[in-house]
C-alpha cells in the first residue's frame, strides 16, 4: 500500500511538473507574441523539446522558451550517435553513414543548449545531440529578438565568390554609372522574375545587371526558345528589357550560340533552385522578387530608415511566419521553384 502510494504521488509530481512547463512555455510565449493565442502546448519524445500549436500550426520550441521553429517538419531519426561522439564532427560522421546520399557538409552547435544545425544539400535542418529527431525545411527564430536566425545563417553558409562568375554567359545592362553589381538568374517565362524587373529593378539606378538566362523546361518550356531569341540578338540587352517590361520578343529569330547550357550547370553547381534568385557583390543572395528597398540595402546603399522597417519586417509577429498565408513580400509569395 506504501509503494503503491509513493507511485501515485511521484506520477502526481511529474504531470504538476510537466503541466508547470507547458503552462510557463505557454504563458512566456504569449508575453512574447501578444497577438497570437497559444492553443496547446505539449512535451514531444524527444528530450527538451515542446509542441507549441499557434494557429493550428505546429511550431517547436525548447523549455524555456529561448527559440521558436517555425515552418518546420518534425520526424524521428534512424542515426545513432554514441556517447563519446555526440559533438559536432561525431554527429557529422553519424549522419553521413546513415545518409550516404546527402551532401553533409557541417554540422554546427547553436546558441541554444542541445540544438544543433545541420548543413546538407544547400539547406538547414535542426537536430539534437543524439540526432533522435530531425526539423526539416523550419526557421529558427530566437524568441528574444525575434530574428530570423536560418535566414541569416543561409545567406552566409551559400555565399559564392561572385568574380568568379562566368560573366560572358550573362546578359549585360548597367544603369546609372554601373558602379554596383548584381546577378540575376531569371527564366524568361517566370511571372516573378517580370514582376523583379517591373517593379523593383526600374526602381534601382547606378547598378550594372548581369543575368544569367536559365529557363526551367519542367515549368516553361517556350522559355528556352525565346532566351535564344533575346540572347541572339544584336543587341541583346534592349532585347531582354524589351520583353521582361513589355513583352515584345525580337522580330527576327537570330542564329547563335548560347550559354544556356553552361548557365543550368552552372545554376546546379550553386545551388540555385528557383528563379530569380539575386547574387550580391559580397557573395550572398537572396530568393524571389524581394522589395527593391531590400534589394537597395542588399547591395549597401540604403537609407538607415528602410533598414529599420526591413528590420520590423523580420520579425515573426506576422500571421504568415506561422504558416497561415504567403506574404506578398515573402520568398515563397515570389520566387518560382523549380520542379
Amino acid at each position: 500500500m506504501f509503494k503503491q502510494l509513493v507511485s501515485i504521488l511521484l506520477l502526481s509530481a511529474f504531470a504538476t511538473l510537466a503541466w508547470a512547463d507547458e503552462a510557463s512555455i505557454r504563458n512566456a510565449l504569449g508575453s512574447a507574441y501578444p497577438k497570437f493565442k497559444v492553443e496547446r502546448v505539449t512535451k514531444t519524445p524527444y528530450e527538451g523539446l515542446y509542441e507549441v500549436i499557434i494557429g493550428g500550426q505546429a511550431i517547436y520550441t525548447d523549455e524555456q522558451p529561448r527559440f521558436l521553429i517555425v515552418e518546420g517538419k518534425l520526424a524521428a531519426s534512424r542515426v545513432n550517435v554514441s556517447a563519446n561522439e555526440q559533438n559536432e564532427a561525431g554527429i557529422k560522421k553519424a549522419f553521413q553513414a546513415a545518409f550516404p546520399k546527402a551532401n553533409v557538409e557541417s554540422v554546427t552547435k547553436t546558441p541554444y543548449d542541445g540544438l544543433y544545425e545541420l548543413f546538407a544539400t544547400k539547406e538547414i535542418s535542426y537536430i539534437d545531440k543524439k540526432v533522435s529527431f530531425v526539423i526539416s525545411g523550419g526557421k529558427l527564430v530566437d524568441v528574444k529578438t525575434k530574428k530570423d536566425l536560418t535566414s541569416e545563417r543561409l545567406a552566409e553558409l551559400n555565399k559564392i565568390d561572385f568574380s568568379n562568375l562566368p560573366f560572358d554567359q550573362a546578359i549585360k545592362v548597367v544603369k546609372g554609372n554601373g558602379s554596383r553589381k548584381l546577378a540575376v538568374f531569371s527564366d524568361a517565362d517566370c511571372p516573378y522574375c517580370q514582376r523583379l524587373e517591373k517593379q523593383e529593378l526600374a526602381n534601382i539606378t547606378d547598378v550594372t545587371i548581369y543575368t544569367f538566362l536559365y529557363p526551367i523546361a519542367q515549368i516553361h518550356p517556350d522559355a528556352a526558345n525565346k532566351s535564344k531569341y533575346i540572347w541572339c540578338d544584336s543587341d541583346r540587352a534592349k532585347a531582354w528589357q524589351n520583353w521582361m517590361l513589355y513583352s515584345i520578343l525580337p522580330a527576327k529569330f537570330g542564329s547563335c550560340d548560347t550559354p544556356i547550357a553552361k548557365n543550368i550547370e552552372l545554376a546546379n553547381k550553386l545551388g540555385v533552385t528557383s528563379t530569380p534568385t539575386l547574387f550580391f557583390a559580397d557573395g550572398k543572395r537572396i530568393l524571389g522578387a524581394q522589395p527593391y528597398k531590400d534589394i537597395e540595402r542588399a547591395m549597401g546603399a540604403a537609407p538607415a530608415s528602410s533598414q529599420a522597417s526591413t528590420t520590423a519586417a523580420e520579425l515573426p509577429d506576422d500571421p504568415q511566419v506561422f504558416g497561415r498565408s504567403a506574404s506578398p513580400n515573402s520568398t515563397k509569395a515570389k520566387g518560382k521553384k523549380k520542379k
